[in-house]
């Protein structure tokens, strides 16, 4: 596949808005993921899981829960939509004129080849700013469409934003980028950024809150040592939760989690009516047996009406 990367042009904005549109609303999903796999939100779905179980039903058992991870899908859907309308109302309705007016600012798209006919399939944009006496390019807009991902084209984007920046005597690159987008934050660790600071958003939640990456690179230092050992230790321990989060997510540990929530509560229900009848059980044996039979008919009567619900 042959592929340039050019300079933005007016015939380009269609395509452009269509890539820009479908590339961030990729991210719902990870977002998603993200904020339903966070001990809050677990601790809330199991709750509301054991609440409806109690409150009537195995039904009511599942609707509460899906009814409140709708609510989380929906609210993540909103958050990344009205960022889409209001980008696409704003910036990138006139690109060359908030993008290449100056000659500190450059627009990019990445155009290639698809089965004989040119199609933009990337993009990435750069302005510059200045604080204090320091001037710094601020990089934007860096999407790839996903038939061309893992072929090194968001290398070559980000390399040229970083060349352009060089060219334009530029001390730094900075970008922003959300915690949930970690193939992004990979490749930009895999360039050499590094993370400088969280910065606050109130209108964001917590778990959205857009990390400051920007660009230092130097050769390695002896005094360097205690850091880098202690960033491949975290580096590497940081895969737990992920490892954990893909083993407790899958359907089987689902499955097992909620059956043992409901035969523990339907457990401990039967166990203290039984006790309320029995006040001598702790001192008879008799009085153990005599649980193990109601438990043994309970189980029974629960097969039966289950078998008959199936019919």
């Amino acid at each position: 596949m042959q592929l340039v990367i050019r300079r933005y042009r007016p015939s380009d904005k269609d395509t452009v808005l269509t890539l820009f549109s479908a590339g961030t609303l990729e991210h719902i999903q990870p977002c998603f993921n993200n904020t339903i796999s966070s001990p809050l939100y677990i601790t809330i779905t199991l709750a509301l899981c054991v609440a409806g179980y109690l409150l009537g039903s195995v039904l009511g058992a599942v609707v509460l829960p899906g009814a409140w991870v709708g609510i989380v899908y929906c609210c993540c859907h909103e958050i990344y939509s009205r960022y889409v309308r209001n980008t696409l109302r704003t910036n990138m309705q006139d690109i060359p004129g908030n993008y290449l007016s100056r000659p500190d600012d450059c627009y990019w798209v990445a155009e290639a080849e698809v089965e004989g006919i040119a199609q933009i399939v990337g993009m990435v944009a750069v302005v510059g700013k200045q604080s204090g006496n320091e001037q710094y390019g601020e990089l934007f807009r860096l999407i790839i469409a996903p038939t061309c991902r893992r072929m090194g084209l968001g290398i070559r984007l980000v390399q040229t934003v970083i060349d352009f920046c060089k060219e334009q005597g530029f001390s730094a690159v900075v970008l922003e980028t959300s915690s949930t987008q970690q193939a992004a934050v990979a490749l930009y660790k895999k360039l050499g950024f590094s993370l400088v600071l969280n910065q606050t958003n109130a209108a964001a939640p917590s778990w959205m809150l857009p990390p400051v990456m920007q660009l230092v690179i130097r050769h390695y230092r002896h005094s360097d040592k205690d850091t880098v050992l202690s960033l491949f230790s975290a580096g590497n321990l940081e895969h737990i939760q992920p490892c954990f989060n893909n083993a407790i997510f899958s359907p089987l540990y689902i499955t097992i989690t909620l059956v043992c929530v409901l035969l523990a509560t339907s457990s401990a229900l039967c166990w203290g009516q039984w006790c309320y009848q029995e006040p001598g059980w702790a001192l008879s044996t008799a009085a153990v047996m005599r649980y193990i039979q109601v438990m043994s008919e309970i189980n029974s009567r629960q097969t039966c009406r289950t078998s008959l619900g199936t019919i």
